[in-house]
């Protein structure tokens, strides 16, 4: 296969390798042909996409058309821009409570570092590396709280959604790279965190 239609409602595909001009492509008994070459893990449309209209990926607008889109073309920044507007902004403030005694004779579970710190996995962190998975993350989050008694024994199953990743286009692609690798390791430095968040 050389090529992927990821959503029956999309309006584009994802070459899975390299593709040359000219090639035809077939996808729901309908042929087009590429008018530009298309690198592998690179998008062109399957219909003509007006301008200003929805540029729709895993079924959902990743973006829109700055320019009228004839099918079979290639589709990135140059024709396209994100959807985006607004940019989501976290803080960290924890609401610290007094500790009370603790049993002397309670064992507790940690485990060292590769910093030598040492930490405690007392919660479940869901961080998705895309928006466009946050509607999945949160069928897991909420699955695993079904399964688990509501995660009974920790202290907690947090999804850390965030609307980046999906148009892969001008500042969403900075903010796509930037937030796992800032937010996320931030995140990841807490005690109370394992080694590898992600999904």
């Amino acid at each position: 296969m050389q090529y992927i239609k990821i959503h029956s409602l999309d309006n584009v595909a994802v070459a899975l390798a390299d593709l040359s001009e000219g090639l035809e492509v077939t996808f729901d008994n309908q042929t087009v042909t590429l008018r530009q070459d298309v690198a592998r893990g690179h998008k062109f449309a399957l219909q003509p996409i007006a301008k200003g209209e929805n540029v729709v990926k895993y079924g959902l607008p990743i973006g829109h058309a700055l320019a009228d889109i004839a099918a079979g073309e290639f589709i990135h920044s140059h024709n396209t821009r994100t959807n985006l507007s607004d940019l989501d902004e976290y803080s960290y403030q924890p609401e610290l409570q007094a500790e009370g005694s603790q049993a002397a004779d309670r064992d507790v579970q940690i485990y060292r570092r590769a910093s030598g710190e040492v930490g405690i996995r007392n919660e479940l962190w869901i961080l998705p590396t895309v928006g466009c998975v946050n509607g999945i993350a949160r069928q897991i989050q909420s699955r695993f709280l079904k399964e688990t008694n509501q995660a009974e024994g920790t202290d907690g199953v947090h999804l850390f959604s965030h609307t980046y990743g999906c148009s892969q286009l001008g500042d969403d692609h900075i903010n796509t790279r930037t937030m796992p690798a800032k937010h996320g390791a931030s995140l990841e430095r807490r005690g109370g965190a394992g080694d590898r968040p992600g999904l």
